[in-house]
């Protein structure tokens, strides 16, 4: 076997284009990342993306076809953080569960859920819409990648519902996952509307709150007057 230092110079010419290639594309995301941020998305061109990343727009296009798709590969991978932070905390949340949880602890799961990708939302509202908006569409070479993050949280929130299900605190006459992706898509809504209509971004999760109470309020097995709500009431 080759010495370290005797590898084939054809090998060590590759590995250092692969080196010099990923350092563009990583350039290129956190020129576009800056540019979203400062200015939002309709108002960059893809020219001084390449220009910020020190590269011609001809380079620019080789890594990545379109502006649309440097959006979804940027917030997504901000997305992707959240994502495995938010499943992190739920999983520490669920290992301190009590012996007997109430359907208000299993609600308060989902709220610190959608609380934190609301978070999300607000420090940068008008390119998570876009993300969220042009995921949706059909001829875009990335649209799975919001779709399954959406999925990711679907998943999280119905396993959620159906523990408290097994638990006899949430009612099991309905369908968890049904709820779930109702809950997800009460989420799109709101961000999406939010810019369209000039609603103040900084209440986002109050509205989505209210309009998670009117959902999830009713599927708690019992009812107490002095029961809390994990959604207004926090």
């Amino acid at each position: 076997m080759s010495a370290p230092d005797q590898q084939d110079p054809s090998h060590q010419q590759l590995s250092l284009r692969e080196s010099n290639r990923r350092r563009r594309y990583s350039r290129i995301l956190a020129a576009a990342d800056e540019l979203f941020r400062a200015h939002g998305f309709d108002q960059v061109t893809t020219r001084e993306i390449a220009a910020a990343a020190g590269v011609g727009e001809a380079t620019l296009f080789r890594y990545v076809p379109n502006k649309n798709d440097l959006l979804l590969l940027v917030i997504g991978r901000q997305q992707d953080a959240l994502l495995d932070e938010i499943e992190q905390h739920d999983d520490l949340v669920a290992s301190k569960a009590p012996v007997s949880p109430s359907g208000e602890w299993y609600l308060d799961r989902i709220s610190n859920i959608y609380e934190k990708r609301i978070t999300f939302y607000v420090n940068d509202p008008i390119n998570v819409a876009k993300y969220i908006a042009t995921g949706l569409q059909s001829d875009n070479s990335l649209r799975a990648h919001p779709m399954t993050s959406g999925d990711r949280v679907i998943d999280r929130v119905h396993g959620i519902l159906a523990s408290g299900q097994e638990a006899d605190a949430i009612r099991d006459d309905v369908d968890a996952l049904i709820v779930a992706r109702n809950i997800n898509g009460i989420y799109i809504h709101e961000a999406l509307r939010s810019p369209s209509r000039n609603l103040p971004f900084e209440t986002t999760w109050e509205r989505l709150a209210q309009r998670f109470d009117v959902m999830l309020r009713p599927l708690l097995k019992m009812h107490r007057k002095d029961q809390c709500n994990p959604f207004v009431d926090k």
